[in-house]
């Protein structure tokens, strides 16, 4: 697992105000799905992506990703960097 970095967001909707920090991630191996255990109260939802549609999804405005940009540009850098390694 590696991490690609974090972001701070602020999202205020009337007189709400939710201030969230987040944290990314990349996993390159094989994961069992059913033996993940995640903080129901800290986790609203986990999806699994491939690299060429989580590309297009972010090169598209971010559609169908999250409201929140966060690291979303270290995610290409990161993709950027492999495949200068296997160069």
């Amino acid at each position: 697992m590696t991490f690609i970095g974090s972001s701070i967001s602020t999202n205020i909707k009337g007189d709400i105000v939710n201030n969230h920090f987040n944290e990314y991630y990349i996993v390159n191996k094989e994961v069992d799905e059913t033996k993940l255990k995640l903080q129901e109260e800290e986790v609203s939802e986990v999806r699994w992506i491939d690299k060429n549609e989580i590309i297009k999804k972010i090169k598209d405005n971010y559609n169908g990703i999250t409201n929140k940009e966060g690291c979303w540009e270290y995610l290409i850098k990161y993709y950027e960097w492999l495949e200068k390694q296997e160069v």
